[in-house]
Formats: C-alpha cells, sequence, structure tokens
C-alpha cells in the first residue's frame, strides 16, 4: 500500500544528532523523525528513549518498505539566533561554562512524505489522518516542532516529480565538478534502538 501525506508545520529546528554538545540546524526532518511522528499518530512508544526507539523500530520502522521526503521549495522564511548553553564538562570548559549556540528557526514549511508500506499497518494509518486522530501529541525532532497539520493527498492531484527530494548518495549519479552538500542523517534505528546512519543529498 502507498499512501503520499502532506505536513505543514509553523516553525521548527532540527538539531543534527551528530552533534552532542552543539546544534547545527537542518531544515528537514531525518527519515527517523517521520518514523517518531507515526508511531505517535498511532500510540506506539513510552516515556523511556532507548526503549521507545526499539518500539518505534518494530511497529513502524518495519512495516514501511520505503520512504520518500520531498519539499517543493528549499527557500522559507527562516531567521537565526544564539543561545545561551551551559557546559556539562567543566574539565573542559575551565572558564567558559557556557558557549553560544547558534540555531535556524524556520516558518511556514510545508514537505510531503511518500510511503510504502503493510496494508494492514497504512490502512489503520490513514483512518487516524482522515479522523485527525492521535495517541500521542504529534511532532518532529523535538516537542516544541509541532505540527499545524497532516492530511493525505492524491498523487492525482499533486505532483512531485518536480520537488526536491531527500535522496540516498548511492542513488544519485554526481557528474564530474559538480558540488553537492551531503547529509549524514539517521535513517533508522538498530534492534538496541541505536541510530544507523547514511549519506544524503537534497536533489530534483
Amino acid at each position: 500500500m502507498q499512501l503520499l501525506l502532506k505536513l505543514e508545520t509553523i516553525s521548527f529546528s532540527y538539531r543534527n544528532p551528530l552533534f552532542l554538545t552543539s546544534s547545527p540546524s537542518l531544515f528537514l526532518p531525518p527519515p527517523t523523525s517521520i518514523y517518531g511522528l507515526l508511531a505517535a499518530l498511532l500510540g506506539k512508544g513510552n516515556n523511556d528513549i532507548r526503549e521507545n526507539r526499539k518500539i518505534i523500530r518494530k511497529e513502524v520502522q518495519e512495516k514501511i518498505k520505503k520512504l520518500e521526503i520531498y519539499f517543493p521549495d528549499i527557500k522559507t522564511d527562516r531567521f537565526e539566533f544564539g543561545i545561551l548553553r551551559w557546559n556539562a564538562d567543566k574539565s573542559k570548559w575551565k572558564k567558559n561554562w557556557t558557549t553560544i549556540v547558534t540555531q535556524s528557526y524556520i516558518f511556514h514549511f510545508t514537505f510531503f512524505v511518500k510511503i510504502e508500506c503493510e496494508d494492514s499497518f497504512g490502512k489503520i494509518l490513514e483512518e487516524k489522518i482522515k479522523k485527525s486522530e492521535s495517541i500521542f501529541t504529534p511532532y518532529l525532532g523535538s516537542s516544541e516542532n509541532l505540527i499545524k497539520s497532516i492530511s493525505l493527498v492524491d498523487e492525482k492531484e499533486i505532483d512531485i516529480s518536480n520537488f526536491y527530494k531527500l535522496k540516498e548518495i548511492d542513488e544519485v549519479e554526481v557528474k564530474k565538478g559538480e558540488i553537492i552538500t551531503v547529509l549524514q542523517l539517521p535513517f533508522g534505528y538498530d534492534e538496541n534502538g541505536v541510530w544507523q546512519m547514511k549519506k544524503f543529498v537534497i536533489t530534483r
């Protein structure tokens, strides 16, 4: 079964998970954020982070055969700001106990998620979205990145073929001399709830 989801957000920022002591931010969600969002709609998960990831792997990730993220335009309303972050390890920061971290917040962002999944899983998810039901509060990446709306879209009504797409690096043919931006993002969880990483690029 295939579903095309349209997600609208008011504002958000995604911390790059490779950086634990600073907050470089991404302007689109990695696949793991989408898995977490779908888990919230279906009521799968708990408050323990590591156990929650194991549940998401079993109840969501393993039931989705293919997940693709599309977005119409990279240009969007955004602003950057600095926040003061307390340094936990004082031995490394003898005088500077705080650090300025820059984050970028983005407003009015719309993107699309295309999934190919098991029929039984897809039908339950489809029903939840149509009825606007969610067991947990749906968000992306962190609890401050709330979703404005989630809806199902008929592929006949909107052409996503010309949209930007998050693609795995081995799917992309790079021409000689071409410069591309490579993002290393979590695409899923292993059986222990640890991130699995892959390299992605943004391309049409």
